[in-house]
């Protein structure tokens, strides 16, 4: 009876260590566009959005289709109302930048109107 209580106790505690060395946070990625040709593709991480006033902060990455072991991850911040954005960290390092207009990024254009619509939720 006392191994058995001893094994129980033992399997609780790892368990409890397995469950406690987890990151405490969920990611889902969702791909939100392809490119027209096919070839780049853009996914967020629904659980990173964070919305402030007209800001939304969220993490992101895309890809090279053919090369999809190049993959870019980035924390963006995207400016709603005047259809800005801006990379905080690339690739897990700090990245300050200033703000950027999305004239010519059909791709990050589509993350920001998905992202700041609200669509997610």
């Amino acid at each position: 009876m006392i191994q058995r209580m001893t094994a129980l106790v033992l399997g609780i505690i790892t368990l409890g260590i397995l469950l406690l060395s987890r990151p405490a946070y969920a990611e889902t990625w969702t791909r939100i566009v392809t490119s027209a040709d096919g070839m780049q593709e853009q996914y967020i991480d629904i659980d990173s959005i964070q919305t402030k006033n007209d800001h939304v902060r969220l993490k992101t990455y895309w890809l090279d289709v053919t090369k999809p072991e190049d993959v870019t991850y980035a924390v963006t911040e995207y400016d709603c109302d005047r259809h800005l954005y801006r990379d905080i960290e690339l690739n897990g390092k700090p990245h300050p930048t200033d703000w950027y207009t999305l004239d010519d990024d059909p791709l990050n254009q589509a993350v920001m109107k998905y992202s700041c619509s609200g669509q997610y939720k």
